[in-house]
């Protein structure tokens, strides 16, 4: 199955939804026909099994994403589903970085290109139940669909020192990062009220990134200090290239294999099979409140760790450099640690250690 181009980048055609959609780290294909327990968001062995249809349709999409925090980011990409828990409470550190990296917060100014590509989709139909089915041990649904699709997002942020330096800045410029005019105006006012920052520039994306665009971010500068940013300009306007020509992403995204995005599950009622039918236990609010403040701590980890990584990348001096090293080092150890409790709240969130505020 090739993926689309980007020919489809803005042709918005519409998918039928069927019933509820997870993104879908961590799944494939073999997992269709597995049931799925909508309370805790897991899947338990087969009750069903069907024959695997391919369905071609796609499209794609652009979106322009200005100064959203990370609740916001995950919304306008990946959707907000049972109040976005069940969303990424399943979801593997691919999706979750994403939404993380491309976040503002009270240090950051963030601005991103998200193109989001439809790659088709894989069903099970023909259902029939397995004959050691036991409807107790089939979950409340199972799963239907797995959907194929890449997000790429390329970003630019300026990561202050201070809330001062952060406030002044978006106070008197009043520009987009990713489409700022180069006039001597703008690049005077720019670099004035940027001086302590430091922008930098990346890709993403929830699948493997072609060797040209890798290439092409290991050969150009992605840091810069916020009053010496034309290089880092340049890195932008040379992506932003690659991203829309015919001879770049478009091209290479033909040779690259599809990417689950998500999956649908479906009741085994909506299939016929009401023997195998349990009522969905409601969904607990705690748990929702739990996995946001979670999530919440392990984006603030995320992007301390990025921010002291940018100002190391661009210290000028001995000192400065090993300064920042030892606070980035120190900022991703903090992040790593937290990231094993993040891992075991998602799976007993109602644990001590789970709750604010943490350690």
């Amino acid at each position: 199955m090739k993926p689309f181009g980007l020919a489809f980048l803005l042709t918005l055609v519409s998918l039928p939804i069927v019933a509820t959609e997870y993104y879908g780290d961590g799944y494939s294909v073999d997992d269709l026909g597995k049931g799925f327990t909508s309370q805790n968001y897991q899947s338990v062995p087969a009750c069903i099994e069907g024959s695997v249809v391919t369905h071609t349709q796609g499209k794609g999409e652009l979106n322009f994403l200005n100064q959203l925090d990370q609740r916001q980011v995950r919304s306008r990409t990946f959707g907000e589903l049972h109040g976005g828990v069940n969303l990424f409470i399943i979801a593997g550190s691919v999706s979750t970085s994403i939404y993380h990296t491309n976040a503002k917060d009270d240090l950051t100014v963030s601005s991103s290109l998200h193109l989001y590509f439809d790659e088709g989709h894989h069903t099970l139909e023909n259902r029939q139940i397995l004959d050691h089915a036991d409807s107790s041990q089939c979950g409340d649904s199972f799963i239907y669909q797995v959907d194929y699709g890449r997000d790429i997002f390329l970003t630019s942020q300026l990561h202050f020192q201070s809330v001062e330096d952060y406030k002044k800045f978006v106070t008197k410029i009043k520009i987009r990062l990713l489409f700022w005019t180069k006039t001597k105006t703008t690049v005077k006012e720019f670099k004035e009220y940027a001086q302590n920052a430091v922008l930098t520039v990346k890709v993403n994306s929830n699948g493997a990134i072609p060797a040209s665009l890798q290439a092409l971010l290991d050969s150009r500068p992605t840091s810069c200090k916020g009053d010496e940013v034309d290089e880092c300009m340049d890195t932008l306007n040379q992506l932003s290239t690659y991203l829309f020509e015919p001879t770049g992403l478009a091209q290479d995204m033909d040779s690259m294999p599809p990417v689950i995005r998500s999956m649908h599950t479906k009741q085994y009622q909506e299939s016929g099979h009401y023997s195998l039918n349990q009522p969905a236990e409601p969904e607990q609010e705690a748990l929702m409140s739990i996995v946001e403040e979670v999530e919440q701590e392990y984006g603030d980890r995320v992007r301390q760790e990025q921010r002291l990584k940018a100002f190391y990348q661009v210290a000028e001096t001995v000192t400065e450099e090993q300064d920042y090293l030892a606070q980035w080092q120190a900022a991703k150890a903090y992040r790593t640690a937290f990231e094993s409790l993040r891992t075991r709240c998602f799976i007993s969130p109602f644990e001590n250690e789970c709750l604010p505020p943490f350690e």
